[in-house]
């Protein structure tokens, strides 16, 4: 189901997520959130580089090669920037429910609620920890969620990418978790605000899985009654 391909935007999201989450637990200093960040980069660039190692290795062991279908999405005139800003197009799709094989304004309105508490906690905390440098970090992280999401738009093709190589979008959810987590600590609210994003989440779930595949399944039905009908008139026709 070519779910591995995800697997590099789950990881990039994930880890500025943590690296947000390091920032809001005010245990680490933001040298050191800074030298991790670098770090966890350097750890996705060689993970990405040892597994074109590995690709060629195993071509060139076996005589295989990218099929024409992979050569033309691994291959784009377009330039980095332009893969930058179509990867911000695209998370900004996905959030707006214009990705999805079933658009719902209920998710919509999910992913309002979660950026609500995203912004709202981040604006709390900003004003009661008045570190400047920490605070352009997070703003820095923050600003690279959408990026980290559909990073993989920075080395295939647009048209290549599906749905399941977009699930790295759980970040946000995540994040909003990790900022009521954090932000709401001493605070009586915690329980209820927990409960609801957890209720918003299963809402996504159940739209993005259930409503989604039993959409795909009606569509492909048609399909192949299209196709046995027109079938059985080429077939008459030919006789």
């Amino acid at each position: 189901m070519s779910i591995y391909q995800a697997y590099l935007a789950v990881s990039a999201s994930l880890i500025i997520v943590l690296l947000i989450q390091s920032i809001l637990n005010n245990t680490t200093n933001e040298v050191t959130v800074f030298k991790n960040a670098v770090k966890y980069f350097f750890v996705l660039i060689s993970a990405i580089i040892t597994y074109i190692v590995i690709t060629y290795m195993v071509f060139w062991v076996s005589g295989d090669y990218f099929s024409e279908y992979a050569q033309d999405n691994l291959s784009s005139n377009e330039t980095i920037l332009q893969r930058i800003v179509l990867s911000y197009i695209t998370f900004f799709d996905i959030f707006f429910g214009k990705f999805s094989l079933v658009d719902s304004t209920l998710i919509t309105i999910v992913h309002l609620v979660a950026a609500f508490f995203i912004v709202l906690g981040i604006l709390l905390w900003s004003i009661y920890n008045r570190n400047i440098r920490k605070i352009i970090l997070l703003f820095l992280f923050i600003g690279l969620i959408p990026l980290s999401v559909c990073s993989i738009l920075l080395v295939v093709s647009y048209y290549a990418v599906h749905t399941l190589m977009m699930y790295s979008f759980i970040s946000l959810y995540v994040l909003s978790f990790v900022i009521i987590h954090n932000i709401t600590r001493p605070l009586k609210v915690r329980h209820f605000l927990f409960n609801s994003v957890c209720i918003l989440t299963s809402v996504v779930l159940i739209n993005n899985i259930y409503v989604a595949n039993r959409e795909q399944l009606k569509m492909h039905l048609a399909y192949e009654n299209t196709f046995a009908f027109y079938s059985s008139i080429v077939s008459a026709i030919k006789s």
